[in-house]
């Protein structure tokens, strides 16, 4: 097992199938997607750049952490962001609980967003 499966593996049981369907959406979403445990927490990164972390809910759950949600204005609208300056969360409470397709146009937009500043840099 790698670092991100052990972390999901001490997860409450009832959640291991809603961190692993997350996980494996972020995973499938690009060939440049890596995973790794940064600050204690399951953290992407597409082509080297940090791009997605999944924290806990203490309630159960999780967020998916958006590195970029709250300075894209259209993340930002559809994000908890909480007076944060640069994270915005899609919160999940549980598999059954949230709506995929808005997940996934929220990771594409992030992602497009991510590539764009990162080939501008280039």
């Amino acid at each position: 097992m790698n670092p991100v499966e052990e972390y999901i593996d001490r997860r409450p049981a009832h959640e291991h199938a809603l961190w692993i369907h997350i996980r494996w959406l972020i995973l499938q979403s690009d060939e440049g997607v890596k995973e790794a445990i940064k600050w204690s927490l399951p953290v992407f990164a597409l082509h080297n750049k940090q791009w997605i972390y999944l924290n806990p809910l203490k309630s159960g759950g999780l967020e998916v952490s958006f590195m970029n949600g709250a300075i894209e204005p259209v993340l930002a609208s559809k994000l908890r962001v909480d007076g944060r300056k640069l994270v915005g969360s899609f919160v999940i409470p549980s598999l059954d609980e949230y709506n995929e397709n808005d997940l996934l146009k929220i990771m594409q937009i992030s992602k497009d967003a991510l590539l764009k500043k990162m080939k501008k840099r280039s």
